[in-house]
């Protein structure tokens, strides 16, 4: 098996000027894909740790080739099908716009890969120099639905000069900060004691896409002891003959007891089966089934410790020890100081 080199080399800084102010141009990378003769993963400058950690784990895993002289090359489909199964677009804030922004007419082979967190005109200018196939940016610089794509508008040059150049767009943003060892994950564990002891927990879970049983809801139905067990078992053919639905039939003191667990999109066929027995509609009731969450997934990430920090400035020196910059910027709560217990 031959082995892959993945190699970041830092993009030049400027000032992107558009909309409302100016835009500080990020540090951007190149990720390019080619086969060597060691397997090494090298990384440098302040392009987002968590960006090329994910970049670089799918080309290691999955890129490989039994030709060295060639270069790697993944189809874009293969390529955003390793992404999303990374950080999964259904993590994704329901405000935000997420994946594959602009994809050039397939094929689509991608032969490298330009990492950015923000991609303005410059980081953009970078790419094309670079002869990249496709740009990663964790802040989606399509936000807004585009009425018209004119070079009046910075934005929508980026999004002209991306399919001019057959450029592919991908952004992960929230989903990746959201996914379980993403941004929020990696933020956090600056606080990490050296035991590992310590609770993490998401401040806005995610909840699954489907309940525990599938089930939509619960219908819970009295039937009366007076009710012959022949309209009974009409009544059971009927629900049962509707998709996804199953009936438990449970005797108690006042009668018969039938328990419905209907997948969401069913509950109404189930009610129109009970307009045929008047009888068992005003005995129902009906039950919501909650999504549960799912454990490690979510926004915003909060955390408890058995050593804190002694101060908020102590908290400070630490994320910056943990991030490799000189300065953060702090927002205060009212009657609050640096020098206050974190």
């Amino acid at each position: 098996m031959t082995a892959v080199k993945v190699v970041f080399r830092l993009g030049r800084t400027g000032l992107q000027k558009g909309g409302r102010g100016s835009e500080v141009r990020k540090a951007a990378s190149t990720l390019t894909v080619g086969v060597t003769d060691s397997d090494t993963v090298t990384g440098a400058g302040t392009s987002s740790t968590t960006t090329r950690r994910l970049l670089s784990s799918t080309a290691a895993r999955h890129v490989t080739t039994d030709n060295r002289n060639t270069t790697t090359k993944m189809e874009l489909a293969e390529v955003v099908k390793k992404l999303e199964e990374i950080a999964p677009l259904s993590l994704a804030a329901s405000w935000d716009n997420v994946g594959l922004l602009v994809e050039p007419s397939p094929p689509h082979p991608v032969k490298s890969i330009l990492i950015t967190n923000d991609l303005t005109e410059d980081v953009l200018d970078e790419a094309i120099e670079n002869k990249a196939s496709m740009v990663i940016a964790y802040h989606p610089p399509i936000f807004q639905p585009l009425k018209r794509l004119r070079a009046t508008s910075w934005k929508e040059r980026i999004v002209v000069k991306c399919a001019e150049n057959r450029i592919a767009l991908y952004s992960p943003h929230t989903c990746l900060d959201a996914v379980d060892g993403g941004v929020n994950d990696w933020l956090i564990s600056a606080f990490k004691p050296s035991d590992g002891k310590w609770q993490v927990r998401p401040i806005s879970a995610v909840t699954a896409s489907k309940t525990l049983s599938g089930a939509g809801y619960r219908v819970e139905i009295n039937v009366p002891p007076n009710v012959g067990q022949d309209v009974v078992a009409r009544a059971v053919g009927e629900f049962t003959g509707i998709n996804g639905v199953s009936v438990t039939p449970m005797d108690t003191d006042t009668g018969q007891l039938l328990l419905l667990n209907p997948p969401e999109e069913e509950l109404v066929k189930v009610m129109k089966v009970l307009d045929g027995y008047p009888t068992f509609k005003v005995m129902t009731d009906i039950f919501k089934i909650v999504h549960p969450p799912v454990p490690n997934l979510g926004m915003g990430r909060v955390c408890y410790i058995d050593t804190p920090e002694r101060t908020l400035a102590d908290a400070v020196d630490t994320l910056k020890r943990h991030l490799g910059v000189k300065n953060l910027m702090i927002a205060l709560a009212r009657g609050h100081s640096l020098q206050g217990i974190s």
